[in-house]
């Protein structure tokens, strides 16, 4: 029998619980150090100083209101810390994410970081991660570092559809070191919320719903004429416990169709790159297939700002993903190929308005519909957005106006 089982058997649940609490615990101790001391940090001038890591482009669009915001304020000193990361593969790639957010903020104070540097230097009172993955940033920008000096906030990066992300939604690794956490899922904060009671307790750590800033915009996008153009989003990976991907199911069928329909693609920006590290297409398949896809006049999205593609598209056609609400939010018709696991509680009520499709041939009949003026759950989605995202717009100035409150508090 092997040991984990032998435990099982003998010890009773409460014992087993309570050394895995203990295995962490010395982790957890050094976490609260920080949190203490950073929550007394004397202030200097007045001036909020807030850091921004600023690393993958796609997901910029989560953090950014609140950054811009700031930007625009007195009160606020912000500074966007440009940095790779483990899923920087060369320098050419590094010097896109520094081209995007020098042109996008041409006017900003921002740092290159790079080994050599130490975040102590710059006397950051806050410091917001776009993702919550301790190990994938440089040694002397990651959380355990950065904890030393100031406050970690947080904004999620996705609005997760499933509560088999919960996981690594609400890791320890990361939310341990974290001093204001902005979250959005129910179950996700009521896990935090338990996880981390004692130092909430203690005032060291608060997770509050506030709004989630990226939905804001989606609710003004410009209105344009009904084209019949179709954005597809196939999801990075082929995993089933993670969503799985329809790209290999229905590649072939989706170039046949844009002969008669008018197609933007864009894959996850992490799609073809894990095909490739996966084995399961080469460099030269995926240009052949990117070929192919141009040959039929359809749209290659690589890079683009969602928002465009989403003013641009008239339906979606999508795996699982958390742009599904942001999409949704604009009142236009979205095709869900289903995944393989159950839904949480917030992408169930979307679900209502969504058309779900099992197969290709469900995918055509829906396309056909709407296509075509039959858009039967195009009420059903104006209900669920007036019930369940009423209290969107503001997010960012709430989020602003915490760390407002919060910094006055502990002058």
């Amino acid at each position: 029998m092997k040991v984990k089982s032998l435990v099982k058997k003998i010890l009773p649940s409460s014992a087993i619980n309570f050394l895995k609490k203990t295995k962490t615990l010395p982790y957890d101790i050094v976490a609260r150090h920080y949190l203490k001391k950073v929550k007394n940090k004397k202030k200097h001038n007045g001036i909020i100083r807030v850091g921004f890591c600023a690393d993958f482009t796609t997901v910029w669009d989560k953090t950014a209101p609140v950054f811009e915001l700031m930007k625009t304020d007195s009160r606020f000193k912000v500074i966007l810390f440009i940095t790779k990361t483990l899923y920087t593969k060369t320098e050419e790639e590094f010097l896109k994410v520094q081209k995007f957010f020098k042109e996008l903020y041409p006017d900003a104070e921002y740092i290159i970081w790079d080994e050599s540097l130490s975040i102590k230097n710059y006397d950051m009172d806050y410091f917001f991660y776009q993702r919550p993955y301790a190990d994938l940033y440089p040694e002397n920008l990651r959380v355990q570092e950065v904890r030393k000096y100031a406050k970690i906030c947080y904004i999620p990066y996705g609005y997760a559809g499933s509560d088999v992300f919960n996981a690594g939604n609400t890791n320890k690794l990361f939310f341990r070191n974290v001093y204001l956490g902005f979250i959005e899922i129910a179950a996700e904060l009521k896990i935090l919320n338990e996880q981390f009671k004692h130092n909430i307790k203690k005032g060291y750590q608060s997770f509050e719903k506030l709004g989630y800033p990226s939905f804001e915009k989606y609710f003004n996008l410009p209105k344009k004429d009904f084209q019949g153009k179709v954005l597809w989003t196939p999801r990075w990976t082929v995993d089933d416990e993670v969503g799985g991907s329809h790209f290999f199911e229905y590649k072939d069928d989706f170039i046949e169709v844009a002969e008669k329909i008018d197609f933007i693609f864009r894959p996850h920006p992490l799609m073809f790159t894990n095909f490739i590290d996966k084995g399961i297409m080469s460099k030269e398949s995926v240009d052949e297939y990117v070929g192919l896809l141009k040959k039929q006049n359809v749209e290659y999205s690589e890079g683009n700002p969602i928002e465009k593609d989403f003013m641009n598209a008239d339906v979606l056609l999508t795996d699982y993903s958390s742009i599904i609400v942001e999409y949704f939010l604009t009142g236009k018709p979205i095709i869900y190929c289903k995944a393989h696991y159950e839904m949480n509680e917030e992408y169930n009520n979307l679900m209502k308005g969504i058309y779900i499709a099992d197969t290709w041939e469900d995918v055509k009949r829906y396309l056909d519909d709407i296509l075509n003026g039959r858009d039967y759950l195009k009420d059903e989605r104006t209900r669920i957005i007036s019930n369940q995202y009423a209290d969107v717009q503001g997010a960012s100035k709430r989020i602003v106006q915490r760390i407002v409150d919060d910094y006055s508090n502990h002058e």
